[in-house]
């Protein structure tokens, strides 16, 4: 009689979240979740354990780690002998020679014209194969290229899916299933042709966003076409500050959107929403601890959010910031985590699909079957939906690339990608009253992480928040946000700033434009500041004179500024001009740079 092999399973890396009361508050539901807790089994639907040990590999993980990750020991690209001399004969004639200096606006539209040559290099490849085979081994390749490269892979990838997926060619289920076990070394050539190229496109997007910020560069035409620039001038020392502070400081999911968010919650969460965080988008995890972490465990788990307070601006009555796309996403997340919940995929080679590669593949009926399901009890939904039903949801989420057909009766749904995207979602519309009801949740949100911290200003002084100075009758500002420790009053200018696509493209104006509000911003409340400090027995709450007081302006993300008032230090480690990742830090008694 045979022996069965008995396989002994790993231990899970147990990464969940619950509410813990921060330093000096009060009460036992205070204090931002935090990594290490533990999620509640009965809301994850059986998932005690968020990540999962690696999922046994197949052929073409394993030609990839070995043609493109050379066995561990790097990231090696073949294609640049052959691509090289055609990309600098282009960047040449456009004006961006071989060290040719670039700058100001003149060089960032040289810089643009590039990256869309490019582009159009990209797709002739593209186009040997359809989209699904593609995406197939692209979601391989994904890890390895992040864990060697970081950043710049970061940029690549988008870059490399936009041009895979403009393929003319129609993706088959079989196709897809198969691509794993069908790569010849024609096709892993033309893998390292496509992030060759991808990679190439990074460093000149890299490259226009410091040209954006004001800093001369040259293109080297040599290896990936990197940016020579002089590291001891001013805006150089300006970038390597602001690449710090991003680094340092964690951004609320919907900073662009001029807000804060929370990514996490707790077990008492008012609409409890699973969502898909990755290994590979994590900062504290990069280099050698992310491809230790890669080597143990599939990149992908589950983590509880709170639907309300991913944006909470975009539910309050008058903000228009809850649209129809953001409906969508938020019930696709609710299906798709119904689907990897209830059983595997329905076919064995795409089981583990989920924590490994971030999405899972169904039939059409299955999955408008839990769509439909999800919807019905789905408490986001508070009208129809785009057009008409499920259906048309469906047509939305294929155009926005977190669907893909594979043949005329197969989805692949990725969850990963519409966690990422959920954010981005939602709108929030420009005119005025939209603008100050975004306005006053923003201001809400620093109070509210203000007072989970020893910052907690005491009852005297809370009198102070969102209310008018007064001066001897005389208006003199709001207050938007008042923290207290140690004999310091940190008043808070709260700039609900919004990111957009000309600014998140690096572009030279947009960024001008966003340090010169900044700028005027600060300058702006350091009067008033200087003001109220030396009128501060006039106040209606009296200052006595050994209080130091002190003035910041918060915004969503920490915006790029050129050496000057707006980077020196207010108090402590915080600059006068901070982002809310900044000042939370700061808050919580952890030391910037």
């Amino acid at each position: 009689m045979r022996r069965r092999r008995v396989r002994r399973s790993r231990p899970h890396l147990i990464l969940c979240w619950e509410p813990s009361p921060a330093p000096g508050v009060p009460g036992s539901a205070a204090g931002e979740p935090q990594p290490g807790e533990r999620i509640g089994p009965h809301l994850l639907g059986g998932f005690t354990q968020a990540l999962k040990p690696r999922s046994r590999g197949d052929l073409a993980t394993s030609l990839i780690e070995g043609f493109l990750g050379d066995h561990g020991q790097g990231f090696r690209l073949r294609a640049g002998w052959v691509l090289g001399p055609q990309i600098s004969a282009t960047a040449t004639r456009l004006g961006a020679g071989h060290r040719q200096p670039l700058a100001e606006l003149a060089g960032w539209q040289i810089l643009a014209e590039l990256a869309n040559e490019i582009r159009q290099m990209m797709r002739p490849i593209a186009a040997r194969h359809d989209p699904g085979f593609w995406y197939a081994l692209l979601v391989r390749a994904q890890p390895l290229m992040i864990a060697w490269l970081g950043n710049v892979a970061m940029f690549a990838l988008p870059a490399i899916g936009s041009a895979v997926f403009s393929s003319p060619r129609k993706s088959t289920l079989v196709g897809f299933l198969t691509a794993p076990w069908r790569v010849p070394p024609s096709v892993m050539t033309e893998l390292d042709h496509l992030i060759y190229l991808g990679l190439v496109l990074a460093n000149i997007e890299i490259a226009k966003r410091r040209v954006g910020k004001g800093q001369e560069v040259a293109l080297v035409h040599e290896g990936l076409f990197h940016a020579s620039f002089e590291p001891r001038t001013e805006v150089a020392a300006a970038i390597d500050l602001f690449d710090e502070r991003v680094s340092a400081a964690h951004h609320g999911p919907a900073a662009a959107l001029g807000a804060y968010g929370t990514a996490l919650a707790p077990l008492t969460a008012q609409w409890p929403m699973i969502v898909w965080g990755s290994l590979i988008n994590q900062p504290a995890l990069h280099g050698p601890l992310l491809r230790q972490a890669l080597r143990d465990w599939d990149p992908v788990f589950p983590i509880l959010t709170d639907l309300k307070q991913t944006v909470p601006a975009a539910f309050l009555p008058g903000s228009f910031g809850l649209t129809g796309e953001a409906q969508t996403v938020a019930v696709f997340l609710k299906a798709y985590s119904d689907l990897v919940v209830a059983r595997g995929a329905v076919l064995r080679i795409s089981r583990r699909a989920w924590s490994r590669f971030g999405y899972v593949v169904r039939s059409r009926r299955e999955f408008l079957r839990a769509f439909t399901k999800a919807a019905a009890g789905h408490p986001v939904l508070r009208g129809g939906w785009l057009n008409g039903g499920p259906d048309d949801a469906i047509v939305y989420l294929i155009d926005s690339g977190l669907i893909h057909e594979v043949g005329r009766r197969h989805l692949v749904l990725n969850g990963a990608m519409a966690s990422a995207a959920l954010t981005e979602v939602f709108h929030r519309p420009g005119d005025d009253n939209a603008a100050n009801v975004w306005a006053g949740a923003f201001e809400d949100e620093v109070q509210q992480l203000i007072d989970l911290t020893m910052w907690r200003p005491p009852e005297q002084y809370r009198s102070l928040i969102r209310r008018n100075v007064k001066i001897d009758g005389a208006m003199i500002t709001d207050i938007d946000a008042v923290a207290y420790h140690d004999g310091v009053l940190l008043l808070i200018d709260c700039k609900a700033y919004k990111s957009n696509a000309r600014l998140a493209a690096g572009e030279y104006s947009a960024i001008k434009t966003l340090r010169e509000k900044a700028e005027k911003a600060w300058t702006s409340w350091a009067d008033r500041v200087t003001t109220i400090d030396d009128n501060r027995t006039k106040l209606a709450v009296p200052v006595p004179t050994e209080v130091t007081i002190a003035g910041v302006v918060v915004l969503p993300f920490t915006p790029f500024l050129l050496p000057g008032d707006t980077t020196q230090l207010t108090v402590g480690s915080l600059r006068r001009v901070s982002s809310v990742g900044e000042l939370l830090l700061f808050l919580t008694d952890l030391q910037l740079t």
